[in-house]
């Protein structure tokens, strides 16, 4: 029988290694096989494409979530959006409702740097940490159909008002 403890799946990954690496791992660097480069190659053509569906599904989304809030973004820059990040004030209740209600979000998986004593940039970052503690990540890859998008806004919206 398989046990999951709670909450272990609000992560999207597991735990990670904090300590600094000294130097690059070798297998970073290892060449594409040929299958690998040849799928590469033919997917290099769907990428504008792509990326503007991904740009659209986060532009309706923001339209229609109507009191959930963002970062704010840099002025001329286009972002493509992986995932798009909100904020929630319970970000972990509001996570266990969405995940209820069938959108799947989860919390950072990156390490908070600044929180590593072995780093040298150690020390108080409030964007960070904000970031690190309210943030979760909502779907918007290319994918998605319209009724998706429109269920994870109602569900956003609904998350909001509980």
């Amino acid at each position: 029988m398989l046990v999951i403890k709670p909450g272990s799946m609000l992560k999207h990954i597991g735990s990670r290694k904090k300590k600094i690496i000294k130097s690059l791992p070798e297998n970073w660097f290892e060449k594409y096989t040929s299958f690998q480069a040849e799928l590469g190659l033919k997917l290099l053509s769907t990428i504008q494409n792509t990326d503007q569906v991904r740009i659209q599904n986060v532009e309706y989304l923001k339209s229609s979530m109507h009191s959930v809030v963002y970062p704010n973004g840099v002025d001329d820059t286009n972002n493509v959006y992986w995932q798009l990040v909100v904020f929630f004030k319970n970000p972990i209740d509001t996570q266990k409702l969405m995940h209820k209600m069938g959108v799947d979000t989860s919390t950072t998986s990156l390490e908070k740097i600044s929180s590593l004593g072995g780093y040298p940039y150690y020390g108080e970052t409030p964007n960070a940490d904000y970031l690190h503690s309210n943030g979760l990540f909502i779907p918007s890859f290319p994918g998605l159909s319209m009724k998706d998008l429109y269920r994870i806004s109602h569900v956003a919206n609904h998350s909001v008002s509980k």
